[in-house]
């Protein structure tokens, strides 16, 4: 088996698993509601502005409360995205 005849069949095997795993993605997430998509997006939305707002007052500084308020807000928005997640 020559370097060209390799080639392509593993440009066949990644696509044949490309295809598979998309696939199985489609089905696994058409029988998911909306509500447990938004309620991960606010997970990760929360996961990810929290560290910018810390890593915001480090370099620039804003007034202290701040940093409280925005955590009981990052608390408030996780558990939301918490119970939307695990609604049925």
């Amino acid at each position: 088996m020559n370097y060209s005849e390799r080639l392509s069949q593993s440009r066949v095997s990644r696509s044949f698993f490309f295809c598979f795993c998309f696939s199985a993605s489609i089905s696994q997430t058409s029988d998911q509601p909306v509500k447990q998509h938004l309620g991960m997006l606010l997970q990760l939305m929360v996961l990810a502005v929290l560290p910018l707002i810390i890593v915001f007052q480090l370099f620039y500084g804003f007034r202290l409360i701040v940093m409280p308020i925005s955590l009981l807000t990052g608390i408030v928005i996780f558990l939301l995205g918490t119970a939307l997640r695990e609604s049925r």
